[in-house]
């Protein structure tokens, strides 16, 4: 079974795996089969406009993950509801 990326990664790109074979998805396919990527991208994008998802726009700086680094993030909390030290 192959799946992409439910939308694309910060990086901006869709990536494609074989759950079947690679359950953590470490291996990204897309190079590989470029015509499976292609059409499963095309089905999120048609299905995108039909229910009206918008697309965010990144900047670089937002790409490059400086939001996840440390003291530039918002979040209060870890997933386990300790606090985050800042």
């Amino acid at each position: 079974m192959l799946r992409s990326n439910i939308v694309p990664a910060a990086d901006g790109k869709w990536k494609l795996f074989n759950i079947v074979q690679d359950i953590r998805e470490t291996t990204d396919i897309s190079k590989e089969h470029p015509d499976i990527l292609n059409k499963m991208v095309s089905a999120y994008d048609k299905w995108a406009q039909k229910v009206g998802i918008i697309v965010p726009e990144y900047s670089e700086e937002q790409k490059k993950g400086y939001n996840a680094m440390p003291g530039k993030s918002n979040q209060t909390e870890q997933p386990s509801g300790l606090p985050i030290e800042q």
